[in-house]
């Protein structure tokens, strides 16, 4: 049995909507951010202290537990109070190449969106989905906008098709969100920020899938949480809202995937990856994870009694996912279908699973080129750095990743709709690079992702071959060895 105290109260991190609200380490020569609003420079400090606070920082990523934000440190930038008078843009690409991946690791929008789903992991530790009972009116909207999505998987029946995966009918049902997303979005937003649904749009409808290869993936997830952030950060979705965002919007989101992966036979985005957790989910792992820390019954290696599966996977995310995982892959035994999910049973405490989830995460889903190359970036998440290219630039290797047929890439469906096609184009690196006296910079820390020192190098060799690691060429002595740095850190 494991003890759920010893972690930082998700209620001293920050207030409502205000990722890491001036307390985090900035960097002093951090590059003036596109498009934004005037604030006040960060204070220069010297070299040696940007070094020391940013492997400050990298501890506290590698540890699992939130740091502590409640006392100020040198180098702090305020946060801005509202972007309800923000000038919202059609987001676009920003990662083009390995360089661009590096940029955004050490970014602001990298940490707030970290910063984000570890307040969200604080926040529903030791919680059941029943333990939410009563939720708030963005909480009814954004369940009501998903109840919509499913019901339109009724009007666009799969197809009769020769073909095992991949019914077309899903393109239909997508391009009827690209179609009513706008209005959709705008009817959860205060009037104030309406304009938002600029922005919201396009995470929402990148949230369940590839319309040209109908697959799914980690990216496409990724999507979906950004959206959530997006919302908390414009403080349409509150802090306290937050344990319903997770045990009942997010499960609710992911029970619509699993309709959707079921009904269109939806190919699994890289397979297996480069990792072998799941082939469509990511995060239900993780935060589910802490939900279970400190349970008195329940451990790690309980995923092998479908009984308790049975009996509990409506409560507990981590548990539903297993429960996925199995009926998706019935006939084989689980320690072969599985293997990283099965080697991760032996853990003893869930608290050190959510640790090596967070780990998992930031290394293989928001560290891995082809996963993250589609990334898209606004004014309420926005790029600090001048990409590498402008839209349209074509990448040396054909893309593989979640999402990798994102809106603004040259040919999108998206753009075939003509009342969508503006929100879904990518802004230049000359708009990017522009800067004015009333630019607005991005909230939250800076701090540096455990991976960023070294990303794992994705471009084609001399001979033009794209790394294995970027294929669905897995063995089970990868999954060992993920395994092992999963329980230990190396």
């Amino acid at each position: 049995m494991e003890s759920a105290t010893g972690s930082v109260s998700a209620d001293k991190l920050v207030p409502d909507g205000e990722i890491g609200a001036g307390n985090e380490t900035l960097p002093s020569n951090l590059p003036p951010p596109p498009l934004q609003a005037s604030a006040s420079p960060p204070p220069q400090n010297g070299a040696s202290t940007q070094e020391e606070n940013n492997d400050n920082d990298s501890r506290a990523s590698n540890s699992g537990t939130e740091p502590d934000l409640s006392t100020p440190k040198k180098g702090h930038v305020p946060a801005r109070s509202s972007l309800s008078d923000v000038e919202f843009q059609i987001p676009g690409r920003a990662i083009y190449n390995i360089q661009d991946l590096q940029h955004f690791s050490k970014s602001r929008t990298y940490s707030e969106l970290m910063m984000f789903i570890r307040i969200c992991n604080e926040k529903v530790k030791g919680l059941k989905v029943s333990d939410i009972q009563e939720h708030s009116e963005i909480i009814g909207g954004l369940l009501g906008l998903l109840d919509t999505l499913e019901g339109w998987v009724g009007e666009h029946p799969p197809l009769q098709q020769p073909m095992r995966f991949g019914n077309k009918a899903f393109r239909a049902w997508h391009a009827q969100l690209v179609e009513e997303s706008p209005a959709l979005v705008r009817a959860l937003l205060p009037a104030k920020v309406a304009g938002a649904s600029l922005e919201l749009s396009p995470y929402l409808c990148t949230s369940f899938g590839n319309e040209t290869r109908i697959d799914y993936g980690t990216g496409h997830e990724t999507n979906f949480v950004v959206f959530l952030c997006c919302l908390f950060k414009l403080k349409v979705l509150p802090r306290a809202d937050l344990p319903a965002a997770v045990l009942r919007v997010f499960a609710r989101y992911l029970r619509l995937c699993h309709r959707l992966q079921a009904a269109y036979v939806m190919e699994p985005a890289g397979s297996h990856g480069v990792w072998g957790l799941d082939d469509y989910h990511c995060l239900p792992f993780l935060w589910g994870a802490a939900q279970l820390v400190g349970h008195p019954s329940i451990e790690p290696s309980s995923i092998h009694d479908d009984s308790i599966i049975r009996e509990n996977k409506d409560e507990y995310l981590y548990l539903s996912g297993i429960d996925f995982v199995k009926q998706l892959k019935k006939g084989a035994p689980f320690a072969e279908s599985s293997p990283m999910l099965n080697d991760i049973s032996a853990i003893p405490q869930w608290r050190k699973v959510n640790t090596g989830m967070f780990r998992l995460y930031e290394g293989e889903v928001l560290g891995k080129f082809p996963v993250i190359q589609h990334f898209l970036f606004g004014n309420i998440l926005p790029a600090s750095w001048v990409p590498a290219a402008v839209p349209g630039f074509e990448l040396p290797f054909p893309p593989e990743s979640p999402g990798s047929s994102m809106p603004g890439s040259p040919g999108s469906p998206f753009l075939a709709h003509p009342g969508l096609a503006p929100l879904f184009r990518g802004r230049s690196a000359s708009s990017m690079s522009a800067h004015s006296g009333d630019e607005m910079p991005p909230l939250g820390p800076m701090a540096h992702a455990p991976w960023a020192p070294e990303p794992e190098p994705l471009l084609p060799s001399p001979g033009g071959s794209v790394r294995a690691s970027r294929t669905n060429s897995f063995s089970l002595d990868d999954v060992h060895h993920q395994a092992h740095a999963f329980r230990t850190g190396v």
